[in-house]
């Protein structure tokens, strides 16, 4: 067996524009130094002492981030050298795929192994509310490790369903479940609790997407008057249309949620759905409605009835993949 050389472990990485050798190993990171000292940063719509340094922490969260490779060795063993979660998380589960499919899971730090045969694609799905440390990777010697190929670049922009929380394995949320699907390369920069903010768009970064998603809307209702949601929302898709000219962007109005669906939120969720077609109008910027993407029934989220559970991010996972990637043209939603 042979320990794989920093140079290539690094290849390796996907869903992360940073790395970084700390004295345990690499950790990896999904958003700019830009980005994450605007996160950092006071936010008038949060005065609440709860969110002091919260979206900050959500930065160091490795949500869509893996190691993922192609190899003919008969064996990989993973070593894990720290796994910290942030902002209380007790679901820090990080998985591993053969060929796309589970093959195990874990979340303490430790060595962990996975036994092959002939030629094979070996994917580590990092936790999407916890921050890894991988020291290394071992084969076999004499065989080769050399990075997957994808088809396209994903950039997957929203709150906590984006970020992924709710899933109970990395490897369930939308987003992973799509590319997965549609062998494409995500990188997930959802911020669980967040809002529409221009500021946050960096057109610096080093990511090209062809196709971007953007899933705010629920903590926007319930933090800005209706004048400043039409405002930021306008002011956010004009500057992320600035930010990636050359890519493809959908935005994604809000999924059902059974408190904004009652009667009594009517007014309320009208007006949101009203701002998302005016601004996607004006941009000229294709909107999918997200009351399409999960079944109207409880038993598809989470007791809070706004977070998919892992049944509901089937349906959105599948639902949007064949919208951006069977026909991305297509308009049919049913």
């Amino acid at each position: 067996m042979k320990q794989i050389d920093d140079s290539i472990l690094t290849r390796l990485a996907f869903g992360c524009i940073r790395a970084v050798k700390s004295r345990t190993g690499w950790q990896f990171f999904r958003f700019t130094e830009k980005q994450t000292e605007l996160f950092s940063a006071y936010n008038p719509y949060y005065p609440e002492p709860f969110f002091d340094g919260y979206f900050l922490r959500n930065c160091y969260t490795d949500a869509g981030i893996s190691l993922d490779f192609e190899t003919d060795s008969s064996s990989v063993t993973f070593h894990i050298a720290d796994n910290t979660p942030a902002n209380g998380s007790v679901n820090n589960l990080f998985d591993i795929f053969v060929n796309g499919k589970l093959r195990l899971f874990a979340e303490e730090p430790g060595q962990y192994t996975v036994t092959l045969r002939g030629k094979n694609r070996v994917t580590l799905c990092f936790p999407f509310f916890s921050h890894l440390t991988v020291s290394g990777i071992e084969v076999d010697d004499g065989s080769y490790v050399i990075p997957h190929t994808f088809r396209k670049k994903w950039l997957i922009l929203g709150d906590s369903i984006t970020h992924g929380c709710t899933a109970t394995h990395p490897g369930l949320c939308y987003g992973v479940r799509a590319a997965l699907r549609y062998d494409v390369e995500i990188l997930n920069q959802g911020n669980a609790g967040y809002i529409h903010d221009d500021r946050i768009i960096d057109a610096e970064m080093p990511f090209e997407p062809d196709v971007i998603t953007s899933a705010y809307g629920i903590n926007d209702l319930g933090r800005k008057s209706l004048a400043n949601n039409i405002a930021d929302t306008e002011r956010y898709f004009a500057e992320l249309r600035c930010a990636f000219p050359a890519g493809k962007i959908y935005m994604i109005s809000p999924i059902w949620a059974a408190f904004l669906d009652g009667k009594d939120q009517k007014q309320r969720r009208d007006a949101m759905y009203d701002i998302y077609t005016a601004v996607s109008e004006k941009l000229n910027i294709t909107m999918i409605d997200g009351r399409k993407l999960v079944p109207h029934n409880r038993k598809y989220y989470l007791e809070d009835g706004v977070h998919p559970c892992d049944k509901g991010f089937s349906y959105y996972a599948f639902r949007l993949g064949r919208i951006l990637f069977d026909n991305p043209n297509t308009d049919d939603q049913d």
